[in-house]
């Protein structure tokens, strides 16, 4: 579609040319989305997308509307628009028009359990459908008309906005589609938009069309005279008519003949499109003559109409629904609804509408009436799957027929999955018609879905104690066992399924006993599979499977299929497993009762088994938004804790984390929240966590899961941690009390990382082990599919033969391990392949190759040269940094000394010239401290003079000073347990440094004109960009102060010390000052202004763009644009070239903060690049040159061992006692030492 140049547009700008809205509604053809189209008439909006519809950029939407006046309703209306259009364009398939039958069939069928949510069950099929035809061509919904819609049209909207457009795990997993569905649906000038959908006004692009009318001649008129030429009315003529929009409404009908007012009357009443016969007997009910060709003809004439053919006959309805508000409190409003609904009766004859009829006696408060005619509505809405209007209607007539209406009611809750409301249904009803065994069984049953074990079983019991009927003592039990298998208590819930299936098979069955059967053996076979029994559980499911198919029930034979799955899975047979998981989600696309979240959760775990992890992720999102739309939290939790398994297995820590904090947001007594501590553990055992691992793994010893491997394998995780401390004798005697039955069906593995753990402490402790028993361990956890601990086990074994002098035999041994991780690397997206390729074992696993001198795999070498990094640094770089742009050596440096003085407390002081970002690398080192939970307080200490600051720093008592109207406590307050940064601290007074150095040594002070000693755990890091050690000679600032701020010493480099990052400062700057499109910064300018020196480093780069972008007249920054900005170039200076090159790419693309450096061999050598530059720069001497690297080396060492001089003479590879006597005789590697080791 052609562009149309500013100067053509004039005052009528096209609503799609709005550039921020074309790029949203194009951008959906890959990530769906919601919009609230606002500011254009529907049938204007709808048409003209109509008309481009084939020209998007490529992207070739499928324009539908979601009508509410449409006659077989709008879902109806909707799924019947788009399967015509794609079965023009030949793309309806066998697979989706077997869904469509499906889903128009599904209300129905003959449903066994009639307290499934079938209603949620229809619309899921509903957005697979629409998912489906998305991906043949992307989908653009508009929904008009929702006034006139039916409650259950706008559920299903609002459902396919939620569930298909919304896709509500798009945070879990921003990378990954959970619908599959592309494409956007708007809701167009609607009250029914949901309030996150994303709002793009048109009445900014219709300014102008507005402006035209407005200043024809005419009308100026015309609006001078309504306020009789006193213009500064016109305001208030405007208010008024925004606040009443309905007496316009009657103001517009005031002027027709009333005979055209009374049709508009019944159009308005009737929300939905009237029958001409309709509409004529309502007339003559009302006593009003009418010519009924000549009103049609005069009302479509004018827009009041529009008409449809339903049926072979002739439907109208009002083209304007806001007219329907001009009528709500019409005093003939009564007359008028009991007119239609007779209408209805007469001329619908034995096939009229009973709800139509039902709800407009109704609102004619013809009560008796309404009754008349209520159940037989609440039948026919029954019948059709209209649940939501069941309910709705049902609260209208509870006055009546109040036990009828109450039993449908319920059961349209129970149908919409609304439980709550259910169980006060039901309790409504018990009131009413007294206690019954029955209704005890239903508000059983919903207090268990809603949580309330403690009510639910004091039903149960009550059924049991109470009730004759055998069949509903056994469903009492089966109640019970659930109940005790949620609560973890499966102990008492397989001694109650065994008794309920004891009962059935010794006594007389039929099929309410068998379906009771089936139940209570699902009960025990799940409990079978965490106790390990897997014979046992394959037994039980086997029976089920068999039973089900005697009777023919197909869902039955589904669920005892996808159990029969589980069992493989947890065999490791991958294979059986899939097949069957796979053969019930097929019995699944015609049976409602299928928890299908849960095959998709076990897929997921084979793909992630077999290191399949997009496959996993992608099952994973599936079951969690089929278990969503359910509202089964406990598939949800099961779903959601595996996707946090597969992030952890992939290296993306911070993400698994994520995913747990979200399912600890949402508590609930499910077993998945209690595997929540299963996976926290595992994480930080992995990423180095080893105090919190511990402490997470004995609480799991002592659990009473009766799982195989809560209690045995926390159990030897413990003993793995002791191990990682070199705490031997401790590791020892865990691994001595290690007890496991054999008949435990994980009792292979389990005794395989009890090997690999003692074969582990016999070579850290005297480096003697059975070499052929590892080996066979090693074995035993890859064919058991377990490579993280298979992977650790090759690399006990290959230390144990490098000590036993075999390296090369070491070697490959290793590099079978390092084809294992590379082939699965080869396989992931560039998304996941970077993290995964660093997580810590993999990188231990590299540094062993690369010290016997081995070959590194292509697709691993980014993390070659990395390899000896520390693991935490590997997992937890990025977040740290986020907000620091570019990849110069300085910065990598930089990160590196905050990465050891972080976690310290050591007080840090930032040296670096303005505008070098000093305060953001205090937010760095407070983010990665362990105070980052705490607050980090904020002062520029040359704001404030000399008294104020004190106040500033310390607060003041009332009455301190003058002013001083209240109490008032001080950032070292407000800082307690965080973090303190004092910025500028150059420029504080001598009394203030007093003060200061008070704090510093002893945590108390006292605040301004106060006596009382407060006490204060602050980390102090302070800033400036003066030279210190100058102000110290010249005794403007104190020396003890001095030497307790510079604890450690981190230097911002200016922006000219980093030339190669200004382009990507710059497409930064540009990325956050642009409003929509990023201009693009030419090559040449990137390069000139990459030469200036820019005096006042960052903040002065990121005034420049802010003012280029406000003035520039183009998306595109050449070098003549500049020329209008020469008076930024004239305080610094510019250098001949550049010693790098900017690439195309950078050159148009935002810069993205990079994670982690990509340095090569000579990374190692910045800290002594740095200071010979230093050296040569002050004109020192080499000996100058060989004491400073001296102590850089030995304060990088100390770090690095946390203070621990032992460990810093290891890593120096020199003499402790010489070690030490250099930190004792320099007072600055002293202090640094004090610091560190607190």
């Amino acid at each position: 579609m052609r562009r149309l140049r500013p100067d053509e547009r004039g005052t009528n700008l096209n609503y799609w040319e709005n550039p921020k809205i074309w790029n949203a509604m194009v951008a959906t053809s890959r990530t769906p989305e919601v919009f609230h189209f606002r500011g254009l008439g529907e049938p204007t909006l709808v048409q003209s997308f109509r008309n481009l519809s084939d020209s998007l950029k490529g992207a070739s939407f499928l324009p539908l509307v979601f009508d509410g006046n449409h006659t077989e309703g709008a879902v109806e209306g909707l799924l019947s628009s788009a399967l015509k259009s794609i079965e023009g364009l030949r793309e309806l398939d066998d697979s989706l028009i077997e869904l469509v039958h499906f889903y128009r069939n599904l209300s129905a069928r003959n449903q066994r359990h009639s307290n499934q949510a079938l209603g949620k069950y229809r619309l899921e099929i509903l957005s697979n459908i629409l998912a489906a035809i998305s991906r043949r061509r992307p989908l653009a919904i508009f929904a008009v008309n929702l006034d006139g819609g039916q409650p259950s049209d706008l559920e299903a909207l609002a459902h396919i906005a939620e569930f298909v457009f919304g896709d509500p795990l798009r945070d879990l997993a921003p990378e990954a589609s959970t619908t599959g569905v592309y494409g956007f649906l708007a809701y167009v000038d609607s009250a029914h938009a949901p309030t996150w959908a994303k709002d793009l006004d048109a009445s900014e692009d219709r300014k102008g069309e507005a402006l035209e009318i407005l200043s024809a001649p005419g009308n100026l008129q015309k609006l001078l005279a309504a306020v009789r030429g006193d213009i500064a009315k016109i305001p208030d003529l405007i208010d008024d008519l925004e606040t009443h929009s309905t007496s316009f409404a009657q103001h517009r009908l005031k002027n027709l003949p009333e005979d055209e007012q009374a049709f508009v009357h019944l159009l308005a009443l009737a929300v939905r499109p009237l029958g001409l016969d309709r509409i004529e007997r309502s007339m003559e009910a009302l006593g009003i003559r009418v010519h009924l060709k000549d009103v049609l003809r005069s009302l479509q004439e004018a827009g009041w109409i529009e008409r449809r053919i339903s049926n072979g006959s002739i439907e109208v309805y009002l083209s304007d629904s806001q007219l329907k508000s001009a009528f709500a409190n019409a005093a003939s409003n009564q007359h008028y609804r009991t007119a239609l609904a007779n209408a209805e009766i007469t001329c619908g004859g034995s096939s009229f509408d009973p709800v139509f009829v039902t709800e407009q006696f109704y609102l004619a408060e013809e009560f008796d009436l309404a009754s008349k005619f209520g159940l037989r509505a609440l039948e026919q809405l029954r019948n059709r799957g209209a649940w939501e209007e069941c309910v709705q209607l049902a609260e209208k007539l509870e006055t009546q027929e109040v036990l009828g209406v109450l039993d449908v009611k319920l059961e349209a809750l129970r149908m919409l999955g609304r439980h709550r409301e259910a169980l006060i249904c039901a309790l409504a009803l018990e009131e009413l018609s007294g206690e019954s065994v029955d209704l005890s069984l239903e508000v059983a049953v919903l207090s268990t879905r809603l949580g309330d074990f403690d009510e639910a079983v004091r039903r149960y019991r009550s059924v049991q104690e109470s009730s004759k009927s055998g069949q509903h003592v056994l469903k009492a039990q089966n109640g019970l066992a659930d109940i005790a298998y949620a609560r973890g208590e499966h102990k008492d819930a397989e001694a109650i399924s065994g008794k309920v299936i004891g009962e059935i098979l010794a006594g007389e069955r039929g099929f309410s006993e068998d379906l009771i059967l089936i139940q209570a053996r699902n009960t025990l076979g799940k409990l079978s599979i965490f106790q390990a029994k897997y014979n046992k559980s394959r037994e039980i499911f086997e029976a089920n499977l068999d039973l089900a198919h005697s009777y023919g029930w197909e869902d039955e034979e589904a669920r005892a299929l996808a159990n029969l799955g589980v069992v493989a899975l947890q065999e490791r047979d991958h294979a059986q497993a899939t097949q069957l998981l796979n053969q019930a989600l097929k019995l699944s696309a015609t049976q409602s009762s299928l928890p299908r979240a849960y095959c998709h959760v076990n897929l997921a775990t084979i793909a992630q088994r077999e290191q399949r992890f997009e496959k996993a992720v992608e099952h994973c999102l599936e079951g969690m938004r089929a278990a969503r739309i359910a509202q089964d939290s406990t598939a949800y939790g099961v779903g959601a804790h595996n996707l946090a398994t597969i992030y952890q297995d992939l290296g993306l820590y911070g993400r698994a984390h994520e995913v747990i904090d979200h399912l600890e947001t949402n508590p609930a007594d499910t077993i998945a929240n209690r595997w929540n501590q299963r996976v926290r553990a595992y994480l930080l055992l992995e990423s180095g966590e080893n105090e919190r691992a511990l402490e997470l793994f004995k609480s799991l010893e002592g659990k009473d899961f009766h799982s195989a491997l809560y209690g045995p394998e926390s159990h030897l995780r413990i003993a793995q941690i002791h191990l990682e401390a070199s705490k031997y004798e401790t590791c020892e005697e865990v691994l001595q009390e290690f007890d496991i039955d054999e008949n435990n069906g994980d009792f292979e593995l389990l005794m395989a990382l009890h090997s690999m753990l003692t074969s582990e402490l016999a070579l850290r402790r005297d480096g003697a082990f059975d070499m052929d028993a590892l080996k066979e361990t090693t074995e035993t956890l890859i064919r058991l599919n377990q490579p993280y601990d298979a992977l650790r086990a090759a690399i006990v074994f290959a230390k144990g033969m490098i000590k036993e002098g075999e390296g090369s035999a070491a070697l490959k041994t290793l590099q079978s391990q390092l084809k294992r991780v590379g082939a699965v690397a080869e396989k992931l997206p560039d998304l996941y392949r970077k993290s995964y390729v660093e997580k810590p074992l993999h990188v231990e696993l590299l540094d062993l190759i690369r010290a016997l001198q081995g070959e590194v795999p292509q697709v691993l070498r980014p993390i070659e040269t990395q390899a000896k990094a520390s693991a935490e640094r590997s997992a937890t770089w990025s977040p740290a940094f986020d907000n620091i742009i570019g990849q110069d050596p300085h910065l990598y440096q930089m990160f590196r000394v905050i990465e050891k003085v972080a976690p310290s407390n050591a007080t840090v002081l930032l040296f670096g010239e303005s505008g070098t970002g000093k305060e953001l690398l205090a937010e760095a080192i407070h983010a990665k401290s362990k105070r980052a939970e705490k607050p980090l307080v904020k002062v520029n200490c040359a704001a404030f003079v000399e008294s104020l600051l004190l106040s500033e720093l310390f607060g003041h008592e009332k009455g301190a000073y003058t002013g001083a109207t209240h109490q008032k406590p001080g950032r070292f307050e407000l800082a307690d347990g965080g973090t303190l940064f004092l910025d500028e601290i150059g420029d504080i007074s001598p009394n203030t440094q007093v003060a200061l150095l008070r704090v510093l040594q002893e945590g108390t002070f006292e605040r301004v004109g106060g006596h009382e000693t407060i006490k204060t755990d602050v980390r102090v890091i302070c800033a400036t960009n003066k030279d210190l050690e100058e102000l110290v000679r010249k005794g403007e600032f104190r020396l003890d102060l001095y030497y307790r701020l510079k604890g450690v010493i981190i230097e911002s480099p200016s922006l000219r010390e980093r030339r190669a990052d200004i382009p990507s400062l710059v497409l930064h700057f540009a990325e956050m000052f642009s409003e929509d499109v990023t201009p693009r910064f030419e090559k040449p300018v990137l390069e000139f202004l990459s030469k200036y020196s820019w005096p006042g480093n960052i903040r002065e780069l990121q005034n420049f763009v802010k003012s280029v972008l406000l003035f520039a007249e183009s998306d595109v920054v050449s070098l003549s644009t500049l020329e209008d900005f020469k008076d930024f170039f004239q305080s610094g200076d510019f250098v001949d070239s550049i010693e790098f090159e900017i690439s195309e790419a950078e050159e148009r693309a935002i810069a993205s903060v990079v994670a982690l450096p990509k340095i090569g061999e000579s990374s190692d050598r910045d800290i002594e690049s740095m200071l010979v530059e230093k050296v040569v720069r002050e004109g020192l001497s080499l000996t100058d040159l060989k004491h400073r690297l001296e102590i850089e080396s030995i304060k990088r060492a100390l770090m690095e061992a946390e203070g621990n001089v032992t460990r810093a003479a290891e890593i120096l590879q020199m003499k402790r006692p010489r070690l030490s006597q250099i930190i004792n005789g320099t007072e600055e590697l002293a202090d640094l030492k004090s610091t560190l080791v607190g």
